[in-house]
């Protein structure tokens, strides 16, 4: 069972994401999502979060998408949710969001270099 922890500094962020399980797919409070192949991931902008982030992505901050396990910026609490103008981070730091896997294994998470 491999568990694997991501810094978010290269994105801006202050704080360590949350935990990803490859072997039971399970995902907790965390902007990185699943993924096989590049093409699903993508270098975003978060433009919308609740009164008080879980996540450890910041309103602003450039963080890697999956557009086949979406984050929700809202982090499931839609009354509280606020949204932004944000000059785009990820273009600003020259981000790209590519798709990690895990050795042996065709699941993987984005992740941005």
């Amino acid at each position: 069972k491999a568990v694997f922890l991501l810094s978010l500094i290269q994105a801006g962020a202050s704080k360590e994401t949350e935990s990803w399980d490859f072997a039971e797919r399970s995902f907790s409070s965390s902007p990185i999502g699943s993924c096989t192949f590049d093409y699903e991931c993508t270098a975003t902008v978060r433009s919308s979060s609740p009164s008080t982030i879980r996540s450890g992505v910041e309103v602003c901050d450039c963080y890697a998408a999956s557009s086949t396990f979406p984050f929700d910026e809202c982090e499931g609490k839609k009354r509280s949710c606020m949204s932004a103008k944000c000059t785009n981070s990820c273009d600003d730091k020259k981000l790209e969001a590519h798709c990690l896997l895990s050795p042996g294994s065709n699941d993987g998470m984005c992740a941005l270099r």
